[in-house]
């Protein structure tokens, strides 16, 4: 569980920039 903690939560993190690009702008860089 320890392995897949980490690497569950960068995953959703991953999938939330993919999914919500608008929410960080700044941070994804403006095309």
């Amino acid at each position: 569980a320890k392995t897949r903690g980490p690497k569950l939560a960068e995953q959703l993190r991953e999938v939330k920039k993919s999914l919500n690009p608008l929410r960080f702008p700044e941070q994804e860089g403006k095309p």
